[in-house]
């Protein structure tokens, strides 16, 4: 069985894509306009100053109460792994370096 776009000619195709585009513009555009409302309305988040971690080398430490990612310290930014975000992305490349050494 053939798609159903397979009977239609080019105009129909063209058509069809116009009206598609259409409608992810608008569903775009009123998407931006509750983000520019809320980002108009939301006041500013001061982040904590440089936090020094513990006992860590400069690159990595874990600070479960810091909710950011990357914290800055006096001896420049640190990968911090409590955060889940980081533990996922540490996950991901590990297993991405496994599968290349496995493959290779």
């Amino acid at each position: 069985m053939l798609p159903i776009w397979a009977d239609l000619g080019r105009t129909e195709l063209v058509v069809g894509m116009v009206v598609v585009l259409s409608v992810c513009v608008v569903w775009y555009g009123r998407g931006l306009r509750r983000f520019m409302q809320l980002y108009t309305s939301a006041r500013p988040v001061r982040l904590p100053p440089s936090l020094e971690p513990v006992a860590a080398p400069p690159v990595v430490c874990y600070r479960p109460e810091t909710p950011l990612s990357f914290v800055k310290s006096t001896r420049g930014w640190a990968l911090n792994l409590a955060n889940r975000r980081s533990q996922i992305g540490v996950a991901y490349l590990l297993v991405l370096v496994a599968a290349g050494v496995m493959l290779r």
